[in-house]
């Protein structure tokens, strides 16, 4: 995966801001350390447990968790790719994300 980070690096990229908060880009802060992720996350949080009445906790590290606790339920390893890739995606097009964005995506998908 390449962030804004490794594109500076090799002089593609002029800087290596996060478009989402200005913090300096890298595969840690897009999952786990950018504030606007963090906030996605815990409404994606939210939206999941009521949507498929599921107990995952508030950590901000919702992706490894849904992948560890879920080694018989596909649909939620899938739904956590299509988490990250949709997080990514949106970064490297400088898009908001938004939940009802995501879920649109999911729905179109399924």
């Amino acid at each position: 995966m390449v962030t804004k980070r490794e594109l500076l690096k090799y002089g593609i990229k002029t800087d290596d801001e996060c478009c989402f908060c200005g913090e300096n880009e890298s595969i840690d802060h897009t999952f786990i350390h950018c504030s606007f992720t963090k906030s996605f996350i815990k409404k994606f949080i939210r939206w999941f447990n009521t949507t498929y009445n599921s107990k995952i906790s508030q950590t901000m590290n919702v992706c490894s968790e849904l992948l560890q606790k879920s080694t018989t339920n596909e649909f939620c390893k899938l739904i956590t790719i299509f988490l990250r890739y949709f997080i990514y995606s949106r970064k490297l097009n400088n898009k908001p994300i938004h939940l009802h964005d995501f879920v649109n995506a999911v729905q179109q998908e399924t």
